[in-house]
Order: structure tokens, then C-alpha cells, then sequence
């Protein structure tokens, strides 16, 4: 382990070769990347390079050596192509701000709270008056189709009430309805996750489960993770689902109300 520390440094510049099982090696032609820690106008700079090619695949500014605490800009780059694949900010070692990624369309831009993360362990403490399961359950009005088969399923509930059969098939039509809430959100997940490129290089995968409450006007409010498993997934998971502006909020008695729900997040390396 290289025990030390930044104010420790008696030169500008610290290298370190790595083998690929991370551990520290001498042998240059043995090591898989290298690091250099350096000291520069009052910033500690953290470089990684891949020892056959030399190519600069992170720079990061940092506030501890070990472990490594990045904490202002850090920059990811391809290994093959040279490209940023992920810019953007970490704040103590918790990503934080804006950050872009590199997508099929050029990059995208995310923000991240700067607040931490809310970690529930159970589901009992709500703020306000807020409900389980109600007469309509909210909906995740997702592209023009789910509303559409949406409004048919609430049609086909209606027809029952008027008609004194409730009971008939209204099971199987609530079903129909969290069958399709699932979809528009896996749509959206599909659409608007990004896996935040620390935790991809470690490869992790991983369901994030998270709780949070759709309000009376259909905001998704009081985000928390219910078990932690990355902290920088738990951000990503916590910022999808606040993202999340298309809910039609849950109706119980003709009005508005406060719905809890719980979902899982996944992260996978594909």
C-alpha cells in the first residue's frame, strides 16, 4: 500500500507502476498502468496511463493519495480512440454538479445533486399523509402510447363501476395497469440512464432499489435509497428518478393523493 500523503511530497512528481491485479510493481515491463501524482500551482493532479501505449485514460484532481479522494474536475478518456468519454465534478470524492457523457449523438449533459444522498432503512416515516395502494394508482405517462392504452384500461374500469360488476376482471385490468407503468419506466430508464463511468470501470453491477412518494401534482418527491450499493449509482438512481416529470398522480375518493412506490434501478454492464 503507498502509505503517503500529499503534503509529503519532496518533488513535483510521483510515479507508480501497477500490475493488472492493481498491485504495485517495480518491473515497468511487467505493469499493466502507471500513475502519476503531481503537485502543480497549489493542486494535487492524479494522471492514469496504460504502460504500452502511454495513453492518459484519467486526470482527476484529488485530495488524498490513499485512497484516492478526487474532488474538483476529473476527466475520462478512451483508451482506443483518444476521446473524452466523461467529464465532470467531484466533490470529496462523491460525484457532484454537471458532467457530460459521451453518447451516440455526441454528449449529453447530466447534474447531480450536491446534497447527499437520503438512505431509508423501512418504509414507515413519511412527512405527510401518503398512501400504499389506492383506487388508481399513479402512472408513468411515458410516449403518446402509454396514455393511450392507458386511457382504455381506466375506460374498461369505468364500464364495470357503472355497470355494478366490479369485481369482474378488475383485478386482471390493475394488472394491465402496473404491467404497463413497468414498461414506461423501464423505457425511460432505457433512455436516460447513465452509468457513471467510476463504477463502470470497476465493473460493478448492481440494482439500486429506491422509495419515493408521487405527489398530488405528479412530482416525484422525498427520494431515498432504501440499500446502498455504490455511492456513485445511488446518486445516478437518486437523479433519474427526480428527473422523472410525466407521473399522473394517484386518485383516491375523486382526489389527488400522496402515493409511496419503490423501484429498482439497474445497472448493467452491456
Amino acid at each position: 500500500m503507498l502509505s503517503v500523503t500529499l503534503t509529503a511530497f519532496s518533488q513535483d512528481t510521483l510515479t507508480i507502476y501497477y500490475k493488472k491485479n492493481e498491485k504495485e510493481t517495480k518491473k515497468i515491463n511487467k505493469s499493466e498502468y502507471y500513475r502519476k501524482y503531481i503537485h502543480n500551482d497549489d493542486k494535487y493532479i492524479f494522471q492514469e496511463f496504460l504502460t504500452k501505449s502511454n495513453q492518459l485514460v484519467q486526470e482527476s484532481e484529488i485530495l488524498s493519495l490513499d485512497p484516492i479522494i478526487e474532488n474538483g474536475v476529473t476527466t475520462y478518456f478512451d483508451k482506443v480512440s483518444k476521446q473524452i468519454i466523461a467529464k465532470g465534478f467531484y466533490q470529496n470524492g462523491l460525484i457532484s454538479d454537471k458532467w457530460i457523457y459521451q453518447s451516440e449523438n455526441g454528449y449529453d449533459t447530466v447534474y447531480y445533486t450536491t446534497e447527499d444522498v437520503n438512505y431509508l432503512p423501512d418504509s414507515s416515516h413519511f412527512k405527510q399523509e401518503t398512501y400504499m395502494i389506492v383506487e388508481n394508482m399513479p402512472f408513468f405517462n411515458y410516449k403518446k402510447n402509454s396514455k393511450q392504452k392507458r386511457n382504455v384500461l381506466d375506460k374498461k374500469i369505468m364500464q364495470l363501476i357503472e355497470s355494478g360488476s366490479i369485481q369482474d376482471n378488475y383485478v386482471d385490468i390493475q394488472r394491465e395497469i402496473m404491467e404497463l407503468n413497468r414498461n414506461s419506466f423501464e423505457n425511460y430508464v432505457d433512455d436516460h440512464l447513465f452509468f457513471p463511468i467510476r463504477a463502470k470501470k470497476k465493473k460493478i453491477r448492481a440494482i439500486v432499489y429506491v422509495q419515493f412518494i408521487i405527489n398530488e401534482k405528479g412530482k416525484a418527491v422525498e427520494t431515498n435509497v432504501i440499500r446502498s450499493v455504490d455511492k456513485d449509482l445511488d446518486k445516478e438512481a437518486i437523479r433519474l428518478v427526480n428527473s422523472m416529470h410525466a407521473w399522473i398522480p394517484g386518485i383516491k375518493r375523486g382526489k389527488n393523493v400522496r402515493v409511496s412506490t419503490t423501484v429498482g434501478i439497474k445497472f448493467d454492464l452491456k
